[in-house]
């Protein structure tokens, strides 16, 4: 969300939830519940986070942005293509970023301010975003974000100190050309299917 958009998400919430969000960035993503309970209790400031970058099979790159604590690990998976994803990782420089996990599909969200990440190494980041390719169709794109989003549940490795993890979770960020692919999918399908009306 650019922060125009999370100036509107957060009308309704805390005075102190809009400052923090002040001018920031936002992507959000869903944890598993033991995990968001971890940290509901502990602190978001107990997660590890590393960045990344994945090639895909088409041409395309795309950003992961993992975060560990204890035995629990979640990737943000985000294509480089996405119209956001430049603002992000360019806000993720300047100390303008954060991300909102929520509660296995709950309403309930934690919200970690990211720290000010080190501009070197978001330089070769910030020039994929500007030259990533486009995939050929949404068909192609959801068979690669697929494939990515298994092979990073597969292959999930400890960050830092953290032990191996035992639970992994990925968030797939996707472009709007995407959501509305996937609309349009789900319109269609419960217009085929059949009314049961009972009385």
């Amino acid at each position: 969300m650019s922060p125009e958009e999370v100036l509107l998400a957060t009308q309704q919430h805390a005075v102190v939830l809009r400052e923090t969000l002040q001018k920031t960035w936002v992507i959000c993503g869903d944890l598993p519940a033991l995990m968001y309970r971890f940290l509901y209790e502990n602190g978001v400031r107990q997660l590890v986070t590393h960045l990344s970058a994945v090639p895909g099979f088409l041409g395309n790159t795309y950003f992961v942005l993992s975060e560990q604590v204890d035995e629990l690990q979640h990737h943000f998976l985000l294509p480089l293509c996405h119209p956001g994803a430049l603002p992000f990782v360019e806000a993720m420089r300047e100390g303008h970023a954060a991300v909102s996990l929520g509660n296995n599909g709950d309403d309930d969200a934690l919200v970690l301010r990211l720290d000010r990440q080190n501009a070197e190494a978001l330089s070769s980041l910030i020039q994929m975003a500007k030259t990533s390719g486009v995939w050929p169709s949404m068909a192609h794109a959801a068979q690669e974000l697929v494939a990515l989003a298994t092979q990073l549940l597969a292959e999930s490795h400890q960050l830092h100190d953290n032990p191996a993890p035992l639970v992994t979770a990925v968030t797939i960020v996707p472009t709007p050309d995407m959501l509305q692919a996937l609309e349009a999918r789900a319109r269609t399908a419960s217009s085929s299917c059949p009314t049961t009306t009972t009385h």
